[in-house]
């Protein structure tokens, strides 16, 4: 394993991590052969709390921007070649009567996010897309002077 990018801009907990990418680490692991899981690069904290990337790929890694043009135009056809890949895995999965696991899958299956796409010497590697973040709480507006009134007219 080698770390190809720590984002000091992130810092976190070991349980928000698990909450922003366990599920989908636990997936890749589960399902996929080690061909197609060593294509997404596993994120971890440092020991410090920063966020770190890392990759079962060993060589250069390069951000897809640092690269040619040819070589952009090969990363997004290893890219769509990736994501038949994964749509073998999902017909597979729910001819197999494994609906849930193939709906997973089928989130990861997304658009290309350029600077997540690395190439580690002609391979494709995947940064997972942050997670969305918690929904913020609703909170109740606060009552109006006319509610007040009202209430008082009430009593």
């Amino acid at each position: 394993m080698q770390r190809f990018l720590r984002d000091p801009l992130v810092s976190m907990s070991e349980a928000s991590l698990s909450g922003a990418y366990g599920e989908r680490i636990a997936l890749i692991r589960k399902h996929f052969a080690p061909g197609v899981a060593a294509v997404y690069a596993i994120p971890r904290l440092g020991d410090d709390g920063v966020l770190e990337w890392w990759t079962s790929q060993q060589g250069m890694v390069k951000p897809y921007a640092a690269l040619s043009g040819d070589a952009q135009q090969a990363l997004l056809r290893a890219y769509d070649a990736h994501l038949a890949t994964l749509d073998g895995l999902i017909e597979a999965m729910r001819a197999r009567g494994l609906a849930d696991q193939a709906g997973q899958i089928q989130a990861l299956r997304t658009a290309p996010v350029l600077e997540h796409l690395y190439d580690v010497d002609g391979r494709l590697l995947v940064r997972m897309r942050d997670a969305p973040p918690p929904p913020p709480p609703v909170v109740a507006p606060p009552p109006t002077r006319w509610r007040w009134i009202a209430l008082a007219g009430l009593l």
